[in-house]
């Protein structure tokens, strides 16, 4: 049952206390500060992103459903180096691109010609590491056209438990939807970025003066 607080019912004193919060110091310091008290509560992050992975069934569906619009995801890896620890995060993201459940997912270094306009160019970083469904609910998200794509994200840590390394995640970052304003205060885009090929070969024109 939700309550409607314009009615003048008494608001929650937490409720009240947040959203003065979030007033004052603006929606990064909020999420921080819900970070902290999340942290502080003790909250079992590892749970969270293990019950929301793909189950069996889930992984055949998106690997075999066919949707209205299939565009290719070309994933593009941007490194920063040629050390041995660079090559070792690059090859952890390169495999989680070839573990996605959509098909039409390949890894690229090139906007070349037989990619298509409407195909989808993503950007990530080395040592990023893709959802296997990163690929279809990026497509699932674009079928009205839309020509730019971001994702929340989070960061993770390489542990050693039971003589086995698993990864440990953390520091989850939610963004918010497409603003503006705010994207020009702050790049809140972070790691992972969707664009239409035809959008970038567009930029890179009016770049070039064509």
């Amino acid at each position: 049952m939700w309550t409607d607080y314009r009615r003048g019912d008494r608001m929650p004193d937490k409720i009240r206390r947040g959203l003065s919060y979030l007033k004052e110091r603006g929606p990064r310091e909020f999420a921080l500060r819900a970070m902290e008290k999340t942290a502080a509560a003790g909250f079992d992050y590892d749970r969270r992103e293990a019950s929301g992975r793909l189950n069996p069934l889930e992984e055949g569906y998106q690997k075999h459903v066919r949707l209205k619009h299939m565009p290719a995801v070309c994933v593009m890896i941007l490194r920063e180096g040629e050390t041995s620890y660079s090559r070792e995060l690059y090859a952890r993201t390169s495999a989680s691109i070839r573990r996605q459940t959509y098909r039409r997912c390949h890894e690229t270094d090139v906007l070349t010609s037989q990619i298509g306009d409407d195909d989808l160019v993503v950007f990530v970083k080395e040592g990023d590491l893709l959802e296997m469904s990163a690929a279809y609910e990026l497509v699932s998200s674009a079928q009205e056209g839309q020509l730019c794509l971001y994702s929340d994200e989070d960061s993770y840590l390489t542990v050693r438990e039971g003589g086995k390394d698993r990864l440990h995640y953390e520091n989850p970052l939610l963004k918010p939807d497409f603003d503006e304003d705010y994207l020009r205060s702050m790049n809140y885009i972070g790691h992972l970025f969707a664009v239409r090929a035809r959008a970038l070969r567009k930029a890179w024109g009016e770049g070039q003066g064509k």
